[in-house]
């Protein structure tokens, strides 16, 4: 059976989505991430992964797809523009040390 997840017949997964996450049609927006670099498009698909498959994980796997998309698309309309092109200017002339320490320091609040 490789990736298939077992589902329950007696819970209403979509019911379940909607109450959850609302009943919002993700294809109708389109989300503009045209400006964002693809190494972070990559990451942050990995990171809206990683959530599906610890927190959702009960969801059946066509909608772990709408589960990552959802997380991919809200990151991209929460995001700031201007503030994500002025610290990638401003990383240009960082080592990748200390880009990653900087982020450290962003979310951990050290």
């Amino acid at each position: 059976m490789g990736d298939i997840k077992a589902t329950d017949a007696g819970i209403d997964y979509r019911q379940k989505m909607i109450d959850e996450f609302g009943d919002s049609k993700l294809n109708d927006e389109v989300i503009d991430d045209s400006f964002i670099d693809d190494e972070d498009k990559i990451n942050l698909f990995d990171v809206a992964k990683n959530i599906v498959n610890t927190k959702y994980k009960s969801y059946p796997h066509p909608m772990n797809e709408i589960l990552i998309e959802k997380i991919y698309n809200d990151c991209i309309k929460n995001l700031n523009k201007e503030d994500y092109l002025k610290e990638k200017e401003e990383n240009k002339n960082k080592n990748i040390l200390d880009i990653n320490l900087s982020k450290i320091d962003k979310f951990s609040g050290l």
